[in-house]
């Protein structure tokens, strides 16, 4: 085992000369007998304290807040950020309808008319009709027939199921005040 002598003291010790492997950083007197790989690790521990640790990064954000930020963004205007939340808050919840047919409003209003129509689709599949057909935001797709198809799907929607008949009446108008 090799043995290095280190000196924490501002001058070596008589005897000892600066130019023979002695540290000196001033402290006070010690010598350490160790052979060079812990050396080595206790070099590269001491660098690595002395490199910066990465910026802390923001927490990711809950669907609710991309989806308030994305209405926010809708708000101003700013169509490109609406879809950017949109996007994010249904990688978040995609099973979520209005966040479904905000993506859909989102890719219509960024001219984006196949992802609009995909996503249009899918609430149809998921039989959930929103009122597409008198969102304005939709007007740049009403002549394509693809979204002629999609409203049908959703006036499907509308028509009853079954033939109810009333059982009763209450003819106290204010009983359930």
């Amino acid at each position: 085992m090799a043995k290095c002598k280190f000196y924490l003291a501002p001058v070596p010790p008589e005897g000892h000369t600066a130019g023979n492997g002695i540290i000196n950083s001033g402290i006070f007197p010690a010598e350490v007998s160790m052979n060079r790989s812990f050396l080595t690790i206790v070099l590269i521990f001491l660098f690595s304290l002395s490199v910066p640790a990465p910026a802390q990064t923001e927490p990711p954000h809950d669907a609710a807040w991309h989806f308030q930020e994305g209405m926010t963004a809708y708000q101003a205007k700013d169509y490109t950020g609406f879809l950017s939340h949109f996007r994010e808050a249904y990688v978040l919840r995609p099973h979520t309808p209005t966040v479904i047919y905000n993506l859909a409003c989102g890719y219509s209003l960024t001219g984006q008319a196949d992802s609009a129509l995909k996503y249009l689709g899918h609430l149809a599949d998921l039989g959930m009709d929103m009122g597409a057909d008198r969102d304005p935001d939709f007007d740049s797709l009403k002549n394509s027939p693809r979204y002629q198809e999609i409203m049908a799907r959703f006036a499907v929607l509308k028509n009853p199921v079954n033939k109810s008949t009333v059982a009763f009446t209450v003819p106290e108008k204010d009983l359930w005040q």
